[in-house]
């Protein structure tokens, strides 16, 4: 009795610290002020950490911290420090391939950063003297292309998601590269937003291979779960609509409609996938980490 414990407490800080503190706590050198709020945190080690200056109430909700974190997202110099853990999950505290840190700030562009109705896709669309116009034709069409979980055999694309592509396609992968060839996908599981070019061929654009397989309905469970929290706060004062089940899924991209009074009336099921592709991409990684460890 004389070692039983009365008051456990609350757990120890040090081990909800990301690696890179837990790596140099302690041996910090010198920190520079990038830009008004933003700081740049330099390592005896030369690992480099940014953080945002933000000011919190004494009483902060969850949507305050959401608020927070997209503003820290927008703000840092380079989207390669916050992209990765948002698109690979646990996996980004590993050597990461050129793909893998490319594909994952194309998927970081088509989603919301702030305000949430505006993706960094949107803003350099929108700048015609920025972007030309063949490289916004492109960008257009990867970003209409809603992102699916695959499986790839013999370069067929078969969706393993409720999408609008219900049959095998043939497809290759999209160069990540303006000039490099487009190439043949090795056989697996894939996600991707797959598309049809104006000549009738298929592309396989922002295109990353999970390392494991993974099964497909813990994935649609969680991502019908995402889907009803978004819909439920695109309609704010509109009484609560029940949690959607699979069946309710649609097998195509039905048209935006505007807002009837319940909530979800505005966001169909592949706009919440092209608006909100790294939830798909972080998901589907969690899973695939997760049978690896079992």
């Amino acid at each position: 009795m004389a070692e039983r414990k009365t008051d456990i407490g609350p757990p120890h800080y040090e081990q909800f610290l990301p690696p890179v503190i837990k790596k140099n706590y302690g041996k910090w050198k010198y920190h520079e002020i990038v830009r008004p709020g933003v700081l740049m945190h330099v390592a005896e080690s030369g690992d480099k950490l940014f953080s945002v200056r933000a000011a919190t109430p004494r009483l902060a909700s969850t949507k305050t911290l959401r608020m927070f974190a997209d503003i820290a997202e927008d703000l840092l110099p380079e989207t390669g420090l916050v992209a990765p853990s948002r698109v690979l999950g646990p996996y980004s505290d590993l050597p990461l391939s050129h793909r893998q840190r490319v594909v994952s700030g194309g998927v970081i562009a088509c989603s919301p950063c702030m305000p949430h109705t505006l993706r960094p896709i949107d803003r350099w669309t929108r700048d015609r003297k920025a972007s030309p116009s063949h490289a916004r034709t492109a960008a257009k069409m990867v970003d209409r292309a809603p992102p699916l979980l695959w499986t790839v055999t013999e370069g067929r694309w078969t969706p393993a998601l409720p999408g609008p592509s219900p049959s095998p396609i043939a497809a290759r992968l999209l160069p990540l590269c303006e000039g490099d060839p487009a190439t043949s996908p090795a056989d697996g599981w894939w996600l991707a937003r797959v598309f049809r070019d104006s000549h009738g061929r298929h592309h396989a654009g922002l295109a990353l291979r999970l390392p494991s397989p993974i099964r497909p309905q813990p994935l649609l469970a969680r991502l019908l779960l995402e889907w009803a929290r978004s819909r439920y706060e695109s309609a704010p004062g509109a009484p609560p609509r029940q949690i959607p089940k699979e069946h309710d899924t649609p097998a195509a991209d039905e048209p935006t409609r505007p807002a009837t009074g319940k909530r979800g009336g505005a966001l169909s099921w592949c706009r919440f996938l092209r608006y909100r592709g790294d939830t798909l991409y972080r998901c589907a990684h969690e899973m695939a980490w997760l049978g690896e460890c079992t």
